[in-house]
């Protein structure tokens, strides 16, 4: 589950619209239920068994160059998807 803070009203509107937009990528997990209260936005998504990119990062010092390098490629892949679909990602 990820905790959102409201910003904005549009913020839920776009938030709904991404879960219904059926992203399908092997890199992408769903978005499975949108909760909001009044401060915030809970998303929960699909159960991902595995190591966030920070975690990798912060449990080695370096990585390995081949490992670098898949990692870049599926970033590039789910980017270059996203933008075929007209969607962005602001945090990059």
């Amino acid at each position: 589950m990820v905790t959102l803070l409201k910003v904005d009203k549009e913020s839920l509107e776009y938030l709904k619209w991404i879960s219904k937009a059926q992203l399908d990528h092997p890199n992408l997990y769903f978005i499975l239920e949108i909760y909001q209260d009044q401060n915030s936005y809970q998303v929960i998504y699909e159960f991902f068994d595995g190591k966030s990119l920070l975690e990798l990062v912060s449990e080695d010092n370096r990585l390995p160059l081949v490992q670098i390098n898949l990692i870049m490629r599926q970033i590039i892949s789910i980017i270059s998807y996203l933008h075929s679909l007209n969607l962005i990602h602001g945090k990059i």
